[in-house]
């Protein structure tokens, strides 16, 4: 009997560590699984050049923005801004310093703006900008801050550490009018931008509420 009693305490010893050897297994191959997830949704949401949120996601959270300000009655301002130049940089150095000058605006971006603010490329050369609880007035104050930023570096050629200068932007700025189409805001903006290019460029342009 305590033969038997022995062999079936060993055997339930040897089961419950098999048991807790799978749960082990198991539990690293579901936590493997959830990383992964979480870098899925990462790569859909960031901008693999500048690390800046994408425009899926800068979509994402203007619409969840101008809810916010509607319900809070708080401001919301906008910049967009874009490399001044860009494509006759690109067409006489190549895309690879293209990409550097993108970064470079990233990093000065980064730089500016606070920690609630949300940061994207809009697209190609093309930056945005949402400064939650920011009147016009202040937005325009970190446009100011975010041009001079940029027009501070010199880019260098990393192939041959050639100095080719310094690169700016022009930047539009503009402030959520309570029910407005979140398209209606940002063609708002981008009218800034463009009157910024029309003034001379390395500037900044706000469209008055």
């Amino acid at each position: 009997v305590v033969e038997a009693l022995v062999r079936a305490t060993r055997s339930a010893i040897a089961d419950s560590q098999s048991n807790r050897a799978r749960f082990e297994a198991t539990r690293s191959e579901i936590d493997q699984l959830r990383r992964e997830l979480e870098d899925l949704r990462a790569e859909n949401r960031i901008d693999a050049l500048t690390t800046l949120a994408n425009r899926k996601e800068f979509d994402a959270a203007l619409a969840r923005t101008t809810a916010d300000a509607a319900q809070s009655r708080a401001p919301l301002s906008m910049l967009i801004c874009d490399v001044d130049y860009f494509k006759n940089l690109n067409d006489t150095w190549g895309h690879p310093f293209g990409d550097d000058v993108l970064r470079l605006i990233a990093r000065a971006i980064k730089k500016i703006i606070r920690r609630h603010d949300i940061a994207a490329r809009y697209g190609g050369d093309e930056f945005a900008v949402l400064l939650p609880s920011t009147a016009l007035q202040a937005a325009e104050e970190i446009a100011e801050r975010l041009r001079a930023e940029v027009n501070a570096k010199s880019v260098v050629q990393r192939s041959t550490g050639r100095d080719l200068g310094r690169v700016s932007v022009s930047i539009g700025i503009a402030q959520w009018r309570a029910d407005e189409p979140a398209r209606g805001f940002v063609e708002r903006a981008d009218a800034g931008l463009y009157a910024a290019k029309k003034n001379g460029r390395n500037c900044v342009v706000r469209v008055e509420l």
